[in-house]
């Protein structure tokens, strides 16, 4: 009955299961809702780009505290260790570097950090954040232009790419709503995917930038492998099995500290 469903429905009744049982396996979830484990892995990469869900070992849990869905509340979201991620990926950058944001969150946090510096080049497909630097006379800004995606502010499709790939980017940070060890980084949008490529390819250092809560899923599109990037910049709320197998990857991880009080609680037990 659960292949009946029009995709909104089945995610409904994923989350249900969830509430009632906590952690489940991927595999038993589309057995449950009678789907493939890809249908189900597609749902999960959706609702973990809304912030509902997170990967575990062994499976996917809801988070401790359900999230804003509107991109423009979203952003308080786990909002002081998105911001503690985006204060140490902005230090990275060198004075009168050109550098790519991604759209997200965590990167138009990032924003915040540059505003006041002068020299920079800042390139983005965000337009959230391009509103923000407006201000910023020490910045150059390009905006990508693209088909707007007014969920998340964003824009990408073929005019967004073209334009990138005429540039020349000495850093890309960028966000994910899913990641993993086996699968990199990936995004359920194929333009999105295809934009993220591009930014990859055209830049002389990569760095993700994306809270911990993201971690374990993977999405339909693959954008890139952990091994491909620069630098990982997470925070420490990253569980111990994830931390010795990103320390087994030939890439630089920096697990930030994050504030622990009552409103951003860890979302799951972390070694000392």
């Amino acid at each position: 009955m659960a292949d009946k469903l029009i995709p909104e429905q089945r995610r409904r009744a994923l989350v249900e299961i969830l509430e009632a049982e906590g952690v489940v396996r991927l595999d038993e979830l589309a057995r449950r809702l009678a789907v493939s484990v890809m249908t189900v892995r597609r749902d999960v990469a959706a609702l973990a780009e809304q912030g509902s869900v997170v990967g575990v070992t062994g499976g996917v849990k809801l988070v401790a505290t359900r999230p804003p869905i509107e991109r423009t509340e979203r952003v308080g979201w786990q909002r002081e260790a998105k911001r503690a991620i985006a204060r140490v990926a902005a230090a990275r950058i060198p004075d009168g570097a050109t550098i790519f944001l991604d759209a997200g969150t965590t990167c138009q946090l990032m924003a915040e950090q540059v505003a006041t510096r002068r020299g920079l080049t800042v390139v983005t497909n965000d337009l959230l954040t391009a509103v923000q630097l407006l201000p910023a006379r020490g910045i150059e800004l390009i905006h990508l232009g693209g088909e707007v995606d007014p969920i998340s502010g964003s824009t990408a499709g073929a005019a967004a790419e073209r334009a990138l790939r005429h540039l020349s980017l000495d850093w890309c940070f960028l966000s994910a709503g899913t990641w993993s060890i086996e699968h990199g980084v990936t995004s359920a949008v194929e333009a999105k995917a295809e934009l993220k490529r591009a930014a990859v390819e055209v830049a002389d250092a990569v760095a993700l930038v994306a809270d911990s809560s993201k971690f374990g899923l993977s999405a339909t599109y693959r954008v890139a492998g952990l091994a491909q990037l620069d630098v990982v910049i997470t925070d420490d709320r990253l569980e111990p099995a994830a931390r010795r197998a990103l320390a087994q990857l030939p890439v630089e991880a920096v697990l930030v500290p994050a504030p622990r009080h009552r409103a951003d609680q860890p979302l799951a037990p972390t070694a000392p």
